[in-house]
């Protein structure tokens, strides 16, 4: 894991995502603050990408903290 007192710069080519969701803690001095929450959904409807969101918290939560399963099924994906 990186330091989180150190600066950085990601760079997310997201031109042929469908959707994405970033999470980021409100303060990174203090994590347990909570978290801000970005999201986008184009060209999957709002209700797919809430079932989307639901199979993945699904995931996390069956895998032990590993994180999720790869899964192809996820509506709206070609």
């Amino acid at each position: 894991m990186t330091d989180p007192t150190e600066d950085q710069l990601a760079l997310i080519d997201a031109r042929d995502a469908l959707a994405a969701v970033i999470i980021r803690p409100k303060n990174p001095d203090n994590p347990a603050e909570g978290v801000e929450v970005e999201a986008f959904a184009d060209g999957i409807t709002h209700q797919q990408m809430a079932h989307v969101l639901r199979t993945v918290a699904g995931q996390f939560d069956t895998h032990d903290g590993q994180g999720p399963a790869a899964d192809d099924t996820a509506p709206g994906r070609p």
